[in-house]
């Protein structure tokens, strides 16, 4: 596999720091990475300094890839400016439970800082609403993998009962992004781990799903990785090899379109974001839309302009 393809992604932040953190005050301006943000005040809250030998990480961190060169060059800056947003604990006994700040938690023990400013939160009255609130809390985070975000929304599905719709609701997502990004676990694990390194992308991914089985996703992800595909080109190989798995019946040719209306139809396809043809009838004519199941549908109604079902 190639090396991983940087850039971050960028999401609004959707709703439940409240629930997090209780009633909070202004957030502070944010810091040299988004992944930084977190409420610095609360009424139900204590901001204090506190030994981060004495922080237990969170096991319900979905998160599990951390760049160490990242983390030392965010050690030097918390050494040089100190850390602008604090990280988010729980009382555990004499220790602190890890709610939020894996990442600057890891950096200040890089960069053997003795103290780390922390908010330390009320105890939450059970596991179920600790182990909700983790989870809650690290998907809105801005840097979460497709497949980490998929697992932990699969977590919150299978643990607490919760529907795509709710799950979507807690977070400002759409339920077909919540169930779209939860079938990637359905992928065989050498696929997820290309998603995870960054050689193919989540729409790569997604595309595979058309596939019928783990061998054929798993050589199509290595084809698109050896070969630099998009995920235009990735879509088009997938429907390649439905194609030679379900032969058309025979039709009559259709003529050539024009040059407009090729421009219209890759046009269509770019703002659909699924595969388009059109077919030239006299005056008129057929467009058709295909979808490789129900997420892309209710994706489809959502981009021409019917309310989020």
């Amino acid at each position: 596999m190639p090396p991983p393809r940087s850039g971050a992604r960028r999401r609004g932040l959707g709703r439940g720091l409240d629930a997090l953190l209780g009633p909070i005050g202004d957030t502070p301006a944010e810091g040299t990475r988004d992944d930084e943000a977190t409420a610095s005040s609360s009424s139900s809250a204590a901001l204090v300094e506190i030994d981060p030998a004495l922080v237990d990480a969170n096991p319900e961190q979905p998160r599990r890839e951390f760049d160490q060169d990242a983390l030392v060059a965010l050690g030097e800056s918390i050494r040089t400016h100190g850390l602008l947003h604090p990280i988010v604990v729980e009382r555990a006994g004499a220790r602190y439970q890890l709610v939020a700040g894996e990442r600057r938690l890891r950096a200040v023990r890089v960069a053997g800082l003795g103290r780390v400013p922390a908010i330390v939160r009320p105890a939450a009255q059970s596991a179920r609403e600790s182990l909700e609130a983790a989870l809650t809390e690290n998907l809105l985070r801005a840097d979460l993998t497709a497949i980490e975000e998929a697992a932990a929304y699969s977590r919150l599905a299978d643990t607490f009962g919760l529907s795509h719709e709710a799950i979507a609701l807690r977070l400002g997502r759409s339920r077909p992004a919540v169930s779209n990004t939860i079938r990637l676990l359905g992928l065989p694990a050498p696929v997820q781990r290309a998603v995870v390194d960054g050689a193919i992308s989540a729409g790569h991914a997604r595309a595979l799903l058309g596939l019928p089985d783990a061998d054929r996703q798993e050589a199509m992800a290595r084809q698109a990785v050896d070969a630099g595909w998009s995920v235009r080109r990735t879509e088009h190989a997938v429907q390649a090899e439905q194609g030679r798995s379900h032969p058309p019946r025979a039709t009559t040719a259709r003529p050539a379109l024009s040059a407009d209306d090729e421009a219209l139809r890759r046009g269509l396809e770019e703002r659909l974001g699924l595969p388009v043809e059109l077919e030239r009838r006299g005056r008129g004519g057929r467009v058709a839309i295909a979808f490789h199941d129900d997420g892309d549908l209710d994706a489809l109604y959502t981009r021409l302009g019917g309310a989020p079902l």
